[in-house]
């Protein structure tokens, strides 16, 4: 994604709480995890990882899609942002987020509460803290 390793490190680290993470699993592996923390007015998904063996097989539109209806139900938008070269912004559009303003490096996104995603799908099984 083109972006400094060392300033990436401290701040995973000064980003990182444990009570923020859910492991995502598939079939009783762990295939990555997410961090989200409640705002005033929605939920912000810091952080959501998949491992790339796991990529491209509909976990993270599960993932996301189980956290919208979160929001959905709790009658509060979701937040996130994303690296300008990082792909995974054409999946938040599909589910709904729309750029509110940018920077020299992300894309500041945000859904609002609407209606429920339907998704038949089970990629990635379970999501724990």
């Amino acid at each position: 994604l083109g972006m400094d390793k060392a300033e990436q490190r401290v701040t995973f680290k000064a980003g990182w709480s444990a009570a923020q993470v859910q492991v995502i699993q598939r079939r009783a592996t762990d295939i990555g995890w997410m961090q989200t923390w409640p705002e005033q007015d929605s939920l912000y998904l810091y952080q959501l990882f998949i491992e790339a063996r796991a990529q491209k097989q509909g976990a993270g539109s599960e993932v996301l899609t189980r956290l919208l209806h979160q929001t959905d139900a709790e009658g509060v938008g979701a937040t996130l942002s994303v690296v300008k070269s990082n792909p995974a912004r054409r999946l938040y559009e599909r589910h709904g987020f729309a750029v509110t303003h940018e920077d020299e490096r992300k894309f500041y996104m945000r859904r609002e509460v609407g209606p429920a995603i339907i998704s038949n799908s089970n990629k990635c099984g379970s999501i724990t803290r």
